[in-house]
């Protein structure tokens, strides 16, 4: 019988594991990663979302102070 070993987990120090989701962009938005950014246009999709969400979430933050 064969021996089972257990895979490695996400452990300190390895990137979080991310989420998947679909959703549905008009067709400019699609063509505007297509024309600028044709092989990492998933990744331009996620750091733009991922920065404004960060700007958005930082905003609260300096006008109380």
């Amino acid at each position: 019988m064969e021996e089972v070993t257990k895979r490695n987990s996400r452990g300190l120090g390895k990137k979080q594991a991310l989420f998947l989701t679909s959703i549905r962009i008009p067709v400019e938005v699609k063509e505007f990663f297509d024309a600028k950014y044709p092989y990492t246009k998933q990744a331009m999709m996620r750091e733009i979302l991922t920065d404004y969400v960060r700007n958005q979430t930082e905003q609260p933050l300096k006008d109380q102070l």
